[in-house]
Parts: structure tokens; sequence; C-alpha cells
């Protein structure tokens, strides 16, 4: 059985109450029998020193004797006069003792000698427990005798057990008492204790709402008090973390980036959402040690711990290149590795656009290398005079010519591209006509059909009203996207343009049944860099800045831009513009 505080302090405070009448019960014992044989020793002193006064005046001892008796039983006493020889020559007891009787005891030398004797117990002969005093009778300053007078300690005896007994009923009711009262203390003390321990108990749990009814002014209310304040701090400490915390799993669950957090033993503590999809495999606090990128991550989490450095490593989990950067987490107040954090990003893009931007300065050094090194040798002929006709010189000048528009239309289109990304692109904005507008750009084309075997056509819905927006712009995303549809079209295809309005919108689109677009290609298309694999392509490949012309000139004009593709299928690429 288990007792709580209430129990014990009931249990104290009866006991107390308890060893508190006992003490009391065996000190009055002890002084009312004090007190008893100190006023007993004194009455019998009087009597006996006064009836000894009276004997030292007498001629004989046994003159008072008439007088002894009937004072030793008025008094309830026993007195006994012993001359110089030691004989009895009065005696009021009747049972052992009587007159004439001689009397050898060792106190009388004492007696005899002037001293006056007081004892308790037994002595003088007799068997009972008893108050003796004995004093000398002088005469001319000499001992003529001695005088004992000695009382029976019944009377006393019954009196202390009255007592006892007076003092056992208080005890009783004393104790009784206590414990009718000791509840009502003991529920004071306590109350407040279990009310802290319930309020405790939920704050376990997470509720801090708790508080602690505060009945009294002393220690325990103090303590209430200071619990109260303690709850209520606390509770607005955990409001606060836990707002940090959801703030925490906003901002996690926002970024593109997996995190991980451990601590110095290496146990798991927190896993975003986008990790596992990261890593392409499913971690958790069990089963992080099963996969490889788990293991690898720990042996990371391992080595920053124990040498508290940053670890980086970049890693391929299935279609993507994931970078691991491992940070020691250290205490704020004693610096401390306590853990570690561990951020984990999706670099593909990144080395993606690196490869393209290293295969762009080689496309870009490509092509104006070849116009140049051609305008350099025609311009050489020239200066040589291997031109011996005018129509050869002509012919010089026309290549020249050509090389020069091909530089200046890459030229223009990465002035134009890097206008459009840095924001000063400006719009000549008006309204057009959009049946106009896909006429002029399959009549551009027209004379291109004769020397390749694909075929460019209109769909176009009737009644499209004008658009607002700059045409001269919307003409050159449209030649970029038929321009790229040629390339990525073998002969004997078909590119359709199309035109319809639907849902409040203009949609635009440009389709081909060619070689389409490999899937792990097509979120880089837009790139400013991206070339699809040449050996695709036609025998002039672009040089990658066309589809990223069209995003920004597209986005520009408040519209978007998609792409649906099928590989060895063909391509639809879509373009909408609200109408108004």
């Amino acid at each position: 059985m288990k007792f709580g505080v209430n129990h014990k302090l009931r249990i104290l405070l009866i006991l107390i109450v308890i060893l508190v009448l006992l003490f009391v019960s065996i000190f009055l014992d002890f002084s009312i029998r004090k007190y008893y044989f100190n006023k007993e020793v004194e009455v019998l002193l009087e009597k006996g020193q006064s009836l000894a006064l009276k004997l030292a005046h007498s001629e004989f001892l046994s003159d008072y004797q008439e007088e002894i008796l009937f004072l030793s039983e008025f008094i309830g006493t026993d007195i006994i006069v012993i001359n110089r020889d030691k004989k009895i020559v009065v005696c009021s007891e009747g049972h052992h003792l009587d007159n004439g009787m001689y009397m050898d005891w060792e106190e009388l030398g004492k007696i005899f000698q002037g001293e006056s004797f007081i004892h308790h117990g037994e002595n003088f002969g007799f068997k009972d427990s008893r108050i003796s005093v004995a004093v000398p009778i002088y005469q001319d300053q000499h001992v003529r005798g001695a005088l004992l007078i000695s009382k029976s300690v019944d009377t006393y005896r019954d009196m202390v057990n009255d007592v006892r007994k007076i003092i056992l009923m208080v005890g009783f009711g004393a104790v009784l008492l206590t414990i009718l009262i000791t509840p009502i203390v003991s529920y004071r003390f306590t109350k407040p204790l279990s009310q802290i321990i319930e309020s405790a108990q939920k704050m376990v749990l997470g509720d801090f709402s708790g508080r602690v009814t505060v009945i009294t002014k002393d220690e325990i209310g103090a303590l209430a008090k200071c619990f109260n304040s303690l709850a209520k701090e606390l509770e607005k400490f955990i409001g606060e973390l836990s707002r940090e915390k959801d703030k925490l799993i906003s901002v996690l669950e926002s970024m593109n980036e997996g995190v991980l957090t451990f601590d110095q033993n290496r146990n798991l503590t927190l896993i975003s959402p986008q990790t596992n999809n990261l890593l392409g495999v499913n971690i958790d606090s069990f089963s992080l040690s099963e996969s490889p990128e788990g293991k690898l991550i720990l042996a990371m989490v391992y080595k920053a711990v124990k040498r508290k450095v940053l670890v980086e490593k970049e890693i391929e989990t299935g279609n993507k290149i994931v970078s691991l950067r491992v940070n020691p987490l250290k205490d704020s107040k004693t610096g401390e590795v306590i853990g570690a954090v561990v951020v984990i990003q999706d670099i593909s893009v990144k080395r993606k656009a690196d490869q393209l931007r290293k295969e762009f300065l080689a496309s870009v050094s490509h092509e104006i290398r070849t116009p140049l090194s051609i305008m350099q040798g025609y311009t050489e002929a020239l200066l040589d005079g291997m031109a011996t006709t005018p129509e050869d010189n002509n012919t010089y000048l026309l290549i020249i010519k050509d090389e020069i528009v091909r530089l200046r239309v890459l030229v223009d289109d990465l002035l134009d591209l890097n206008k459009m990304e840095a924001g000063n692109f400006a719009l000549k904005k008006d309204y057009y006509d959009v049946e106009r507008l896909l006429n002029r750009v399959k009549r551009k084309y027209s004379s291109f059909q004769n020397y390749i075997d694909i075929s460019i056509e209109l769909t176009i819905q009737p009644d499209i009203p004008l658009i607002y927006g700059d045409e001269r712009r919307i003409e050159q995303a449209l030649i970029n996207l038929v321009e790229n549809a040629i390339r990525h079209t073998p002969d004997g295809g078909r590119i359709i343009i199309s035109a319809f309005c639907e849902d409040e919108k203009l949609t635009l689109q440009v389709t081909d049944n060619g070689e389409g677009i490999p899937y792990n290609e097509l979120p880089y298309i837009w790139e400013r860099f991206f070339k699809v694999d040449k050996a695709r392509t036609r025998e002039k490949a672009g040089s990658g800045l066309g589809l990223a012309i069209v995003k920004n000139i597209i986005e520009a004009h408040g519209g978007t831009v998609g792409v649906r593709s099928v590989e060895g299928k063909g391509s639809m690429f879509k373009i909408e513009f609200p109408i108004n």
C-alpha cells in the first residue's frame, strides 16, 4: 500500500500528539510524586519537630503517650518514640512493634548523633513502602531519644492512579480530536501539492493551462504562487516555441532543399518533406542505414561531428545529381558540437546549365569562327586577285555579306535576350490582325519549301478579334518556333500553325510530326544555352537562343508558353494570351 503525503502527515501528527501526551504523562506522574513526597516530608518534619520539642521538656518520654496516639490516629501516621537505650517507649503501631522492644536500627546511630533522617521505602522494620521521618529529641543539648513518624504511601498511590486515569482520558480525547482535525489540517497543506502534481502531469502531456488555488499565505501558498508563475511562463515559452516550430516547418516545406538534423550520437531528429524525393528513397530513423545514400549520410555526419568541419559531396541518385552538405551544430554557450545538419540540394539543373554554358561557348565560338574564317578566306582571295571576273568578285562579296548577316543575327539574338532578362526590353504594342500575321509568317517560308520537302499549313479560327501587343515581337517568336520545327522535322514532314480563341484566351500552336524531344531534356529547352543533340537535327543547328527568346517575349506580353512532345512522333508548342 502506497501512502501519500496526506496520510503520512496525518500519521505524523497523531504520533506527535501521542508522544507529547506520553511525555506529559510521565512528567506529570514524576512531578506529582515528587511534589507529594516533598509535601508529606515537610508535614511530617513539622509534626515531628513540634512533638520532639514537647518531649524535650517532659520529664519522661512517655508523658505524652495519649496525645501521641491521638495524633497518630488523627493524621494517619505511625509514631514511635525510642529512648537513649534504643527501646520503644511509645508506639502507635500494633502489628509487629510494641513498647519495650529493643530496636537495633542502623539509622538510630545517626539520629542519636543529632541528624534528622528522611527515607522513602521499606525501613525501620516496616514491610510496606512508607515515607519515614526521624528526628532527635534533645534535653539540655543532649540527645535523649528519637522520634520516628512514618506514613504509608497507599493513599499517594490511589491519588496518582486517579491522576493517571485523568491523563489517560485526556490523552485519548486529544488523540481522537487529533484524528478528526488532522484531515482538515493535512488537506490545507496537501491540496496545493496535489494540484501542483496534477498540473505537472498535465504539463508532461503538453497542457500548461493548469493553475494551483492559493488558499494560504505561508510557504505552501508561496510555493503555489511560484508554480502558477512558472506554469504561466512555461505556457508562454512553449507557445513561442510552438510558433517557431510551425514557422520552421513552413520554411522547410517551402524549401526546395531537403534538410536532415542529427544529434551527436547520429540519431535522426528531423527530416523535411523534400528529402525523400531528392534522394529517391524513403528514409526515416529506422531505415536510414539500410540504403547506400543513408549510409553515406551517416558517414558524413560522423566525420563532421568528429572533426568539427563542413563535409560536402555530390552523388548521383536516379536521374538527378544531388549535393550533400553536412555542417556540425555547436552549442552557442559552450561551443561543443551537439549534432549536425544535412542540406540536400538538387543541382541537376545547375550542372546542366554549366554544361549548357560550356556547349554555348563552344557553339558561339564555332558560329563566329566559321563565318569569320569564310570572310577572311574570301577577303584574302579578293586581295590576292583570285577573282578574275566581275562575276567572281560579286560572288565573293555576296558570300562575305551572308556571313556578316549571319553574325549580325547571332549578335542581335544575344542582345535581345540580354535586354529581356535585364528588364530593359521595350514593347511597341498596338492592335494587330492575327490572321494577317500568320499568313505573313507562312509566306516567308514559301520559297524555303522549294529546297526541303516539308509542308507548312495554317489552321485559323474565323472571326478572331484584334489582339493588343507587339506584332513584330510576336512574329519573331513564331518564326523561332517554325524554324525550330523545321530543324527537327525530316523531309516529308508536316508543320501546322494554328490559331483559335477559347475561354477568353488566344491560343497559337506550332505542331510538327518530327523526331520530338526526349523526355529528360524537356525541362531544359527554355534555357538560353540549350541545344538538342545535334545528331537529331538537320544540317544547321541553331545557337540555342531561339526558345529562350520565345519564352521571354511571350511572358513579357502576359502570356504563357508550353510544350508537349513525344519522342519519335513530334512536338506541339502552345502559346496563350488573354484576349483583352
